[in-house]
Parts: structure tokens; sequence; C-alpha cells
């Protein structure tokens, strides 16, 4: 059976402080500052990092959906105040193949952090890479943005996944932008001659256990 250590560290605090009094949340969707409340005893930091946008798409060229941004979860004592940056959704890609952005990082301090997903390609050869989570005891990998069909009038790809993330449906008349589900998705492909989505920005939760 695979050890536990935050678990173990966070059972044996409760145990000395005669149980935990109380669990409250700071939640950011923007660059800002994290101070601890005051009794915090052990904190649980999710970082997610922001999705890449899709590509547009053309006759000749499949259009890319971005790819989903990096999570990282870490549990640990609670730290001292942390600088908190929240990345941003990667750009559209344009109506003339223009290739999607990259999504920003997520992170707070230097104790975790969450890379952005690719922008979509475009072409036939190539993927769109998801984020990595960086410092957390989970660290997960984004989807990679799938492509869509080599057709007239077809749509582009879908938008890759992050974990507690997704993207709208493809459509045939030009990406979709993405919706945060508790983290960033990944901007839709362009279906042909059409614009990409825009990509999902990041997040930071951090769950304080008295």
């Amino acid at each position: 059976m695979p050890s536990d250590i935050a678990g173990t560290a966070l059972a044996g605090a409760a145990g000395a402080a005669g149980g935990f009094t109380g669990v409250t949340q700071q939640v950011f969707t923007a660059d800002g500052t994290y101070t601890p409340t005051a009794g915090t005893l052990f904190v649980c930091i999710e970082v997610w990092g922001a999705g890449g946008g899709g590509s547009g798409g053309s006759d000749a060229d499949r259009a890319q959906g971005g790819a989903g941004g990096g999570y990282a979860r870490r549990i640990q004592a609670v730290p001292a105040a942390q600088t908190v940056t929240i990345g941003a959704g990667g750009t559209a890609g344009s109506t003339a193949e223009g290739a999607g952005g990259l999504g920003g990082s997520s992170s707070v301090g230097a104790l975790v952090s969450a890379s952005g997903g690719a922008g979509g390609v475009v072409g036939s050869s190539g993927t769109a890479a998801g984020g990595t989570g960086t410092g957390g005891q989970v660290n997960i990998q984004g989807q990679h943005g799938p492509r869509g069909q080599l057709l007239i009038g077809a749509p582009g790809g879908a938008a890759g996944l992050s974990l507690g993330g997704k993207g709208w449906a493809r459509s045939a008349n030009g990406g979709d932008s993405a919706i945060a589900n508790s983290g960033a998705g990944a901007g839709s492909g362009g279906g042909t001659g059409n614009g990409g989505g825009v990509g999902g920005s990041g997040r930071v939760v951090i769950t304080e256990y008295k």
C-alpha cells in the first residue's frame, strides 16, 4: 500500500489539536497574495495552468484545439504569505491558419505551479502538448489538443481537458471559447476558414484546515 505522508501528518496535527475546528477556502482567479487565515494548521494548495488557444483552419489544413493546462496539488503546514500568479488563457488562432497561443502558468510562490497548455497548431502533423504540474504530491498533465476533420465545412478540433476543466464542443463556424469548471479548459479549433477559440484562464484554490 502506498504511503501517504501528507495524510499522516494531517491526522497527527488534528489529533494533537483535538481535531480540526474549521475549514476555509481562498479562491484566486486573478493575481494576488495568499495570506493565511489566523489559526490555520495545514493547507491544501491546488493549482491549474491556463488552457492553450485553438488554431484557425482552412480548406487545406485541419484546425486543432488548444491543450489543457496542468494541475498540481500540495498538502503542507501553513506557509508564510505567498504571491499567487494566475495564467491567462492562450490567444485564439486567426482565420488565416493561425496557431493558438500558449496558456500561461499559475503558481503559489515557489511552492507549487502548473504550466499552461500549448496552443493548437495548423496542418496534418504535430500536437499541442498539455501543461504539467510541479511541486505537488500530485502532478498531472493536461490533455493534448485533438485535431479536427480535413473536410470542407468540417468542425475544428475539440479542446483538450485539464483536471477539473473543460472546453466547449468545437464548431464548424469558428472555435468556441473555453469555460472554466474549477480549473482551466482550452480553446476549440476553428472550422475550415475560421478562427480558433480563446483558452480558459488558470485558477488557484487554497483550502485551510484549522
